[in-house]
């Protein structure tokens, strides 16, 4: 998924996985942190687009967040 094209993926499954994907990999989603044992969330088709955080990537691709 970090790396096939987004027409692959849509032919594959749906438009809007693909379109999910494509913004995931842009840093277009909203991430609320979690805190005190309550798990984060993640808001990809969210209105809040001025809130965008999103994980560094390491030189191997793997996420990073601090």
């Amino acid at each position: 998924l970090m790396h096939s094209n987004i027409d692959d993926i849509k032919r594959v499954s749906d438009e809007r996985i693909a379109q999910a994907i494509d913004l995931m990999r842009q840093g277009k989603v909203v991430v609320e942190p979690g805190y005190d044992g309550v798990f984060g969330k993640i808001g990809i088709f969210s209105v809040k687009k001025e809130s965008v955080i999103m994980p560094q990537h390491d030189s191997d691709g793997q996420m990073r967040l601090f």
